[in-house]
């Protein structure tokens, strides 16, 4: 992870002294002593178990909950929670984490954890925010995404059709391709067929090779059925954390 990077770049980035043969060299700079609580953190996120971590860092919260770092071992027992499939203990780190340095990072993340338990609304109020940055802010695509994905779960789709929209207004995203197969799909249901001509003549020209690509061609070869016979759209997925 990207924060465990960093603060293990921190914590050994101290370079070595040669030894020599004279007397040692007084600094001219009296240096600073390691911060003993970012020691501890840095230890609690060195590799192995995922069980062992997430005791290491209930450890580290229990002796420093009010300290700055507090929300980023929130983070983590989060993440950590979300590989396992326990997205209520999930969600519920995520909001702890709000407060600190990953605030935004935790949000979407707290959005992907009430969305695996089928609570669109709740993600869709932790993402929001992000969604509609006025600048483009790492997570800001991920969150524009859910947005319409959570509008589909809830089985509001002219307002997840709109969040289509406004999505593909932004730089494409990693999960571009899905998007637009989704959105296409969504279209096509909702008889808006500029929308679905345009987002699949995109998905085709952008994403040639894309499995969704694939599927698209695939539909769109088989033969015109019957309204009562027209299955239904894909279940929507949320796009991938990383």
């Amino acid at each position: 992870m990207i924060l465990r990077a960093l603060l293990l770049a921190c914590a050994l980035g101290l370079s070595t002294v040669p030894a020599h043969a004279g007397p040692p060299i007084k600094p001219s700079i009296k240096p600073q002593g390691v911060d003993p609580v970012r020691a501890e953190f840095d230890a609690a996120l060195a590799p192995g178990l995922g069980d062992s971590t997430a005791h290491r860092l209930d450890r580290f919260l229990a002796a420093h909950g009010r300290h700055p770092l507090a929300p980023a071992a929130q983070f983590e027992l989060g993440r950590l929670a979300y590989a396992k499939g326990d997205y209520a203990q999930a969600r519920e780190r995520f909001r702890r984490a709000r407060g600190g340095a990953l605030a935004d990072e935790a949000r979407y993340w707290e959005g992907l954890a009430a969305f695996a338990l089928g609570r669109p609304r709740e993600a869709r109020d932790a993402v929001t925010p992000a969604a509609r940055a006025p600048r483009m802010a790492p997570r800001r695509w991920d969150s524009a995404y859910l947005v319409a994905l959570s509008w589909a779960q809830e089985g509001k789709r002219p307002e997840a059709l709109a969040a289509y929209r406004a999505l593909f207004d932004l730089p494409a995203g990693d999960a571009q391709a899905s998007a637009l197969y989704q959105a296409q799909r969504l279209a096509h249901d909702l008889q808006r067929t500029d929308d679905a001509d345009e987002w699949g003549r995109r998905l085709l020209a952008a994403y040639p090779r894309s499995p969704e690509a694939a599927s698209f061609r695939a539909e769109a070869e088989k033969p015109a059925a019957a309204p009562a016979a027209a299955k239904p759209a894909a279940p929507a997925k949320p796009p991938k954390g990383h």
